[in-house]
């Protein structure tokens, strides 16, 4: 029977592999969008690559000789540098399909506040690890939570107003966006707040576990439902020419 830390440690394999073909993926999708959507596609393969590359690094270091868990600290570097460069990119989404020229602000709120949440949780974590101080790092550790509630709290009324003015299947799309921000990211202040309080090696594991699984559904499945979007649109055009010309 494999061992949890065993199919942890494939668990990146398989993450790593996943990222390498949705970056492909987007890729060779990019030039069946609308000019004005294909940005979408690239912001997805660029992140998702990033994601591949370091994937590929951490599933090198954590071997398959059973010792994973010796090279636990390790492992954190390499996901908050992944999170620092790819989840700005992922919610510079938003107003890249409202229409970048028109929402600056608005970019770059969300990626202040969401480089004071990476920052800050990573702080945290690792003051946490290496026996700093309690107080403060869990300080951090809210710091961090606020930063990432600041972000949903720009999706749900900035964004959410924008989104009004949308074509139909972009405006689904930026709903089913938020949600994966919302749901799909607040696995990882939960994951780390249940296994640092609950102790042990065992809970740190499982989190890295469903951080790698995570990570893939987020990200991939993020960049699917705009780049679906977007086809949809350039089908709806392709249509209404048809039309147009009978």
């Amino acid at each position: 029977m494999v061992s949890l830390a065993l199919l942890t440690q494939y668990s990146f394999l398989i993450t790593f592999i996943g990222m390498c073909a949705a970056t492909l993926y987007f890729i060779l999708e990019r030039d069946s969008l609308a000019p004005e959507f294909r940005s979408t596609a690239s912001i997805a393969a660029c992140y998702v690559g990033i994601a591949a590359f370091n994937y590929y690094i951490m599933q090198k270091t954590v071997g398959l000789d059973g010792q994973w868990i010796s090279v636990m600290n390790f492992q954190t570097e390499f996901r908050y540098i992944d999170w620092l460069i790819t989840t700005p990119l992922m919610l510079i989404k938003f107003p890249v399909l409202l229409g970048a020229d028109k929402n600056k602000p608005l970019i770059a709120i969300l990626v202040v506040a969401d480089i004071i949440m990476i920052l800050t949780g990573y702080v945290a974590e690792t003051m946490l690890n290496r026996g700093g101080q309690p107080m403060v790092a869990w300080a951090f550790y809210f710091v961090s939570c606020l930063a990432f509630l600041g972000v949903a709290g720009v999706l749900y009324t900035v964004v959410s107003k924008a989104q009004e003015d949308s074509l139909g299947p972009i405006s689904d799309a930026l709903s089913k966006m938020k949600l994966f921000i919302v749901f799909g990211w607040l696995i990882y202040p939960l994951g780390f707040a249940i296994a640092l309080l609950a102790g042990g090696d065992t809970p740190k594991v499982v989190r890295e576990l469903v951080y790698n699984f995570a990570d893939l559904f987020n990200k991939v499945g993020f960049g699917l439902i705009a780049l679906f979007a977007a086809k949809q649109i350039a089908k709806d055009r392709a249509l209404k020419d048809q039309l147009s010309d009978i």
